[in-house]
């Protein structure tokens, strides 16, 4: 499920203007990221806690707090591949991206990202996937018979090949920061 603010005056400018304004999906209920966490504000909702985020360079995944911890707002550093049981909802930021061309791919090396199958990666989940891997700007969404496949673009993505694949550049989510105002816990 996406979560997004819609009231942008919560929000910094750049980000109503490019429509990204704390946009984020559930990551894991009732649990925390193993490993370490950074203090981003205290008496905080969801929604501030992800824009603080968006404005913290490097940050990816939060925790809100719930329970006796209600309002704790901290960025996950870690990758959240593994987690432990607390009172806390961990999120995930949506990358930004935007369509760079349509039906094809770059002319160049591809890398296989996620999905094998008809259906199994998302565009969103794939700008995801790509947000989170090294040195990935550029990649590529399958559709018909490709649907559900993902791959990283290597190369700059000047020039293109016909194929049944949308082209998308990911904007990072450390690109996009404006301060890096978390302290570390």
């Amino acid at each position: 499920e996406i979560v997004s603010n819609e009231d942008c005056e919560a929000c910094g400018l750049a980000h109503c203007a490019q429509g990204t304004c704390a946009d984020f999906t559930m990551h894991k209920l009732n649990h925390e990221c193993t490993g370490p966490a950074a203090v981003l504000g205290h008496g905080r909702s969801a929604e501030a806690c992800a824009e603080a985020c968006r404005e913290t360079k490097g940050c990816h995944f939060f925790a809100v707090g719930t329970g006796t911890n209600h309002g704790r707002c901290y960025w996950e550093v870690s990758t959240c591949t593994s987690f432990t049981p607390n009172l806390y909802h961990v999120y995930k930021l949506t990358p930004s991206y935007r369509l760079r061309s349509t039906g094809n791919t770059c002319d160049g090396t591809r890398t296989r990202l996620g999905g094998e199958a008809s259906g199994d990666v998302t565009v969103e989940e794939c700008a995801h996937i790509c947000a989170e891997t090294a040195n990935c700007t550029f990649f590529s969404a399958g559709y018909d018979g490709a649907a559900g496949e993902c791959y990283q673009e290597e190369s700059e993505c000047t020039s293109y090949s016909a194929d049944s694949y949308n082209t998308y550049e990911v904007l990072p989510l450390a690109d996009e920061a404006t301060s890096s105002n978390a302290a570390a816990q």
